[in-house]
């Protein structure tokens, strides 16, 4: 007896269930052609009789295979950009990628698969017990188990699972599964599920609306959390802000032109708590959203002008005398795109909307992970909204007493001009205040009734970061009567000469603020941070470590602009078509050559050298005979059986002289009426087999 002879019988999932929750797999990713596809594939054993006997070695093949595959579509997916999204990207491309395996599986004559099979260390220790005669009971299952649960797994993580159908069609082919097993009661089983599902819907509603409160209301942030609604900063938190040295921009500029200071990420108006907001804009041709679409302009067909400042006529708005510069990168859908204050147009970038609103932040869908194009500024032109007196003079009274304090030591009087305002309170700023990202709970505090922490930044601590500064400046110039914004984004002050393109990181995240000049009727950025800042932010000696992470996110992004042309996508899909074909070829060719045909009552016949007919008394001789050793030939396994006074008699005898006939003899190559011949035989022998077994229980229970 082998050590499989005492496993539990395996139970493969119910017939259809598989392809149907393929086909959910499918529905729920957006991938309903690809589910229909892999569906009919996983469901094709049913209808096609050709079957392959794999050995360990061929399954452990495999295995490695689907291992090879699912590490190369983990780089594809790497180097498409979604590094944060990789891991659950790849895990609902599952399905396709364990493909072979179920496959093997089912076009397989074995009903299970060892788990050794599947770990090559397993394998090893198994082989080295073996030379040493030592037994080791072996993990037997069936694949198809497996992948359901993975489908369904996947399923879980597609866009789609959001919607109303998800829980109950997971519910569907979970009742299926269950009840398909022997020994359960179905009633049973409905009641549980139909439970378990109103649970999770309940579940999910809390969840969602948990979701909905954190996002509005929870935790601290800062400007480099911002969207393109709201910014909530770490003004008031004792803490060290943690800002990422990780790139999020490179900017390219064309031979002999500067590239800007600042990149403007979003504006607001209203100043809450510690949270900057947008206003709500009275003027009704405004979405509520107060976001609309940006227009744009095609001049040579296939290159199209994305026109941000609605102040600007689009023929001056891509005019060839702007300054141009390159930027690369990556956003999110929705995401403020970081461009200069006075940016006239931009066009490259691979889109699949861009809107904007009063206040000339610019928000992007992009349609491709990495982003890059070319932006034409310094146009002179503001693309924002005049002022509103209600919004933009705005002060909350608890900060009016300090901000005027403040505007008197900064020796600022009426009857200034705003740039005289703005002069006074930057000197004052980078006069007697320090710049910093750490506050302590040493640092000193006043109790709630001396102000709030704009007032102790001004009056007590006189340290901070850009976003005290920022806030502290828009709101002061506001008390001194002039408009002012606080806006978030990104200073470029780190050059590489080598590559010569400029290089923003995370940790040049920053915050400023935008005054309104009367006489000049239009907005100025202000940027109230004390200088040495930038020398803070700007660190020469970079970690080992993000040398390498630098490395690896130029040539990623590189690669997939590089890819992205048309005029390269035919050569890249030539060179990795290749070896796929290669591999395809001689698979098939290999399995072509070992196929082995299933006869049924049809008789069709077999290849010289297949199976025949007579496999399909195996179980039932297996009931008199106990399972067949390794290594011992069918025919000779059967012996037994074949005597005269033994459960098969002559009749058996004559099937195992047939059945070594068919498949080593050239001669009875394509015999089908000896294959039909054999299938009758092989027919009334497992219905003899059966019934001498049930004879002989019968007789055991009557003594």
């Amino acid at each position: 007896m082998n050590a499989t002879e005492n496993q539990p019988r395996v139970h493969p999932p119910p017939r259809l269930l598989t392809g149907a929750a393929v086909l959910f797999w499918g529905a729920m990713t957006g991938r309903p052609l690809i589910g229909l596809a892999l569906a009919l594939l996983v469901e094709s054993p049913n209808w096609v009789k050709w079957r392959w006997d794999f050995d360990e070695a061929a399954i452990s093949r495999t295995w490695q295979l689907v291992t090879v595959l699912t590490a190369l579509v983990l780089v594809l997916i790497l180097l498409e950009g979604e590094r944060a999204k990789a891991m659950p990207l790849l895990v609902t491309w599952l399905p396709a990628l364990l493909l072979p395996m179920q496959l093997a599986q089912s076009f397989g004559m074995r009903r299970s698969m060892t788990l050794s099979s599947f770990s090559y260390f397993a394998k090893r220790r198994q082989d080295r017990n073996r030379r040493h005669g030592l037994e080791e009971p072996e993990v037997h299952v069936n694949f198809g188990n497996i992948y359901l649960v993975v489908t369904l797994v996947a399923s879980t993580l597609g866009h789609n699972a959001e919607a109303g159908l998800f829980l109950p069609g997971l519910l569907v082919l979970g009742i299926w599964r269950f009840t398909a097993m022997p020994g359960r009661r179905p009633l049973a089983l409905v009641a549980v599920f139909a439970m378990a599902g109103g649970a999770a819907l309940l579940g999910q509603a809390a969840l969602n609306r948990a979701y909905d409160w954190l996002n509005h209301f929870g935790g601290s942030g800062s400007q480099w959390m911002s969207d393109a609604t709201h910014a909530r900063t770490a003004i008031g938190a004792l803490h060290d802000v943690k800002l990422s040295n990780d790139i999020v921009w490179r900017i390219r500029t064309e031979e002999g032109q500067r590239a800007p200071r600042l990149l403007r990420r979003a504006t607001f108006d209203r100043y809450q708590g510690v949270t900057w907001r947008i206003a709500s804009i009275a003027d009704p041709e405004w979405p509520p959203d107060r976001f609309r679409d940006v227009d744009s302009v095609e001049p040579v067909v296939g290159e199209a002008y994305y026109l941000t400042n609605p102040r600007l006529p689009s023929d001056q708005a891509i005019a060839a005398e702007l300054p141009r510069f390159e930027m690369r990168g990556s956003l999110r859908p929705g995401a403020a795109m970081p461009l200069p204050s006075d940016t006239a147009s931009i066009t490259g970038f691979e889109l699949d909307a861009i809107e904007r609103n009063p206040l000339g932040t610019v928000r992007v869908f992009p349609s491709v992970p990495v982003l890059h194009g070319l932006v034409l500024w310094n146009s002179g032109e503001t693309p924002e909204s005049p002022p509103i007196e209600r919004h933009d003079l705005r002060v909350p009274s608890i900060e009016r007493d300090g901000l005027r304090r403040a505007l008197e030591s900064a020796g600022v009087v009426p009857g200034m001009t705003a740039r005289e305002v703005i002069a006074r309170i930057g000197a004052w700023f980078a006069g007697e205040f320090n710049y910093t990202l750490y506050l302590s709970m040493d640092s000193p505090r006043a109790s709630a009734a001396d102000g709030t922490p704009i007032t102790w930044f001004l009056e007590s601590t006189r340290r901070g970061h850009c976003e005290y500064f920022a806030t502290a400046a828009a709101l002061m110039m506001r008390e001194a009567g002039f408009p002012a914004r606080y806006c978030t984004g990104y200073a470029v002050i780190e050059r590489d000469t080598r590559r010569r393109e400029f290089v923003v990181r995370g940790i040049h995240g920053h915050a400023w603020c935008r005054v309104w000049i009367e006489e000049e009727n239009r907005w100025i950025d202000f940027d109230p941070t004390p200088p040495d800042w930038l020398a803070l932010e700007t660190r020469g000696d970079l970690s080992l470590r993000q040398r390498m992470v630098d490395w690896v996110q130029r040539h990623r992004e590189d690669l997939f602009v590089w890819r992205s042309d048309p005029r390269n996508r035919l050569i890249l899909a030539g060179v990795l078509s290749v070896p796929g074909l290669v591999v395809i070829v001689l698979v098939g060719r290999r399995l072509w050559r070992s196929r082995r045909l299933m006869v049924d009552g049809g008789g069709r016949p077999l290849r010289a050298g297949d199976t025949t007919p007579l496999w399909m008394i195996e179980s039932a001789a297996r009931r008199h005979l106990g399972a067949r050793p390794p290594g011992v030939p069918y025919a000779r396994w059967l012996a037994p059986l074949a005597g005269p006074e033994a459960a098969g008699g002559e009749t058996l005898a004559e099937a195992i002289e047939l059945h070594q006939w068919l498949r080593f003899d050239p001669a009875a190559r394509g015999d089908a009426t000896a294959t039909r011949r054999l299938a009758g035989m092989a027919r009334k022998l497992r219905r003899d087999l059966r019934r001498q077994r049930n004879s002989v229980a019968m007789n055991d229970v009557s003594r």
